[in-house]
């Protein structure tokens, strides 16, 4: 029986689901991108974006919404700002102009790093969801 052909509908699908894990460069603290951001809010700052890539890893389609302001205190509690909505504006805004995550004027932000990892592990899904084989056999991810 011959396989059905993987589509980027079926690895776009796939690569939604939350993350068990996420892939990054293993020098990523070394990108331009983020030597600026470290530049502006220092090791603390670096920290506290890993965590927010943590939690977009593991939502569903790897984006947090932050339109409300009950949405904007629990992110502020997650990335350890406690009730200073102020500083995860400005936490947001500078790791918008480094480039590390998206803002959208929905109040939905994303990143590419978590965005690049989830595409990586969609197209694994994808393709053993037709028949194809798990390079990685009970990998949550895969």
């Amino acid at each position: 029986m011959a396989r059905r052909k993987v589509t980027q509908a079926d690895i776009e699908a796939a690569a939604a689901a939350p993350l068990k894990y996420f892939t990054h460069e293993a020098h990523l603290a070394d990108s331009t991108a983020c030597r600026r951001f470290i530049r502006r809010c220092g090791p603390d700052g670096y920290g506290r974006f890993m965590r927010l890539l943590e939690r977009l890893a593991a939502e569903e389609g790897h984006v947090i919404d932050v339109l409300d302001t009950e949405s904007q205190y629990l992110l502020a509690d997650t990335l350890w700002f406690g009730d200073n909505l102020s500083a995860l504006g400005q936490f947001l805004k500078d790791l918008s102009e480094c480039g590390l995550i998206q803002m959208f004027g929905d109040g939905v932000i994303k990143s590419p790093v978590v965005d690049e990892s989830a595409l990586y592990f969609g197209k694994r899904r994808a393709s053993a969801a037709v028949g194809g084989k798990s390079r990685k056999e009970g990998s949550e991810n895969a």
